[in-house]
Order: structure tokens, then C-alpha cells, then sequence
């Protein structure tokens, strides 16, 4: 409901920041899907790399950039690593494990999920989410996280990929568009989402909600609003 709420603000006009985000999706897609794909990752430049790490280019994540020069101070094992991400050969979990996991086979310092599954979302826009903490903590919000400790990885991604995507189809938005409300989400809280009336709203439109619903999240949804 939270998600639906920010989404419709955005729409009315009611969030530019939002917007500006949700509308970059295209030009972002298409200047950085081709600097991660298989072809190209052999010659990636740290400039390339870099440009990528910046919300000045990216238009979407603010805070990826810290490991920069970290991640860029070996280019040849970032290229390696990166290879091994969009290897569509391959199981996502298995990359993602191999990627993310601490002793994976392609782990290197300064790579978090934070800048991995956003490469991820770019080579592939219907297939791919992201897990940052943004998104984490808005399914905890909800009360929907898929995951567990004793989850690999990426097991836990597979889980939250597929999440993602029924949340996707539900709210009728994209991928790029569903971590923004994430973002947005977290960002506010939902003291500052919601007035009194518009609880009142958001309670009775729950009531008239579909139940048979598998992950149930509406109900879920309500039964924390009403605490």
C-alpha cells in the first residue's frame, strides 16, 4: 500500500525528485548497458567504471561511488569479477554467490550488493532488481522479506528477484521504478507519507482487497499500519 501511495503522489505531480528519477530510466539504461555487457567488459576503463558510480551519471543511486578507487585500483580483477555477474550462462544465485558471498570465487573488496545488482538490473531491465538497503529494509517494512540467514547469497537474491517482480506486476511499474519507491518509501517514513485521513483512505481501500493473494501483503500490509 505504501508503495502504491508514493507511486500516485509521484504521478500527480507531487514528488519531482521522484520523478526526475523514474524518468532517467532510459538514457541511463542505454548509456550503461552496453559498458557492462560481455563484449565490452574486457576493455572496461576505471573512467568507465567510475562515471557509472556517480548519481551525476547514474541518476538514480546516490552512494555507491564510496569505493571507487578502491574498486578501480585493479581493473584487470573488477573485469574478471564483472564477467563472471553477467554471465548469463550461468545461475544468477551462482553469480551472485560467487560475486557477493565472503569467501566467493569472484568476491573482491569494495563490491557490495549495493553496486552488483544494479549492473545487473542495467544488462537486463525485465529480469533483474536491485538489493540495496533501501530495498531491504522497505520489504522488512512491509513485512515481506523472502529471505534468511541460511540463505547463500544468492539464494536470498533469487528470493527477493522474485518478490520483486510479483510486486512489479501487481503495481503495474518496472524494475527501475519499483527501487526508486523503495528509496522514496524509507526515505520518508511513513509518518511523513501518510495524514490521518489518508490512513483512514489506505485502511478501507486494503479491506476491499483481493485476500487470495499467496504472499498476502496486502493483509500484511494493513495489520502494520493499524500498530
Amino acid at each position: 500500500m505504501r508503495l502504491r501511495f508514493v507511486l500516485e503522489q509521484t504521478r500527480q505531480g507531487k514528488d519531482d525528485e521522484l520523478a526526475d528519477i523514474l524518468a532517467a530510466r532510459d538514457m541511463v539504461i542505454a548509456r550503461y548497458q552496453p559498458v557492462f555487457s560481455p563484449e565490452h567488459l574486457p576493455e572496461l576503463t576505471a573512467d568507465e567504471f567510475k562515471s557509472f558510480l556517480s548519481f551525476t551519471n547514474n541518476r538514480h543511486w546516490s552512494s555507491i561511488g564510496r569505493h571507487a578507487t578502491r574498486l578501480t585500483s585493479d581493473m584487470a580483477a573488477l573485469r574478471r569479477t564483472l564477467l563472471v555477474l553477467v554471465d548469463e550462462s550461468r545461475p544468477v544465485g551462482r553469480r551472485v554467490t560467487d560475486v557477493l558471498a565472503r569467501n566467493g570465487a569472484a568476491k573482491i573488496p569494495g563490491l557490495g550488493k549495493a553496486v552488483a545488482t544494479p549492473i545487473l538490473l542495467l544488462g537486463n531491465p525485465e529480469k533483474y532488481g536491485v538489493w540495496n538497503d533501501p530495498a531491504e529494509k522497505g520489504m522488512r517494512l512491509l513485512g515481506i522479506w523472502p529471505a534468511d540467514e541460511s540463505m547463500t547469497e544468492g539464494e536470498k537474491y533469487e528470493r527477493i528477484v522474485a518478490l520483486l517482480q510479483r510486486l512489479c506486476h501487481d503495481l503495474s511499474v518496472d524494475l527501475w521504478t519499483l527501487d526508486a519507491l523503495w528509496w522514496r518509501v524509507v526515505s520518508l517514513g511513513i509518518e511523513k507519507i501518510y495524514s490521518v485521513e489518508e490512513f483512514e483512505s489506505a485502511l478501507r481501500t486494503l479491506e476491499d482487497l483481493d485476500a487470495s493473494d499467496p504472499l498476502d501483503v496486502s493483509r500484511q500490509v494493513a495489520a502494520r499500519v493499524e500498530q
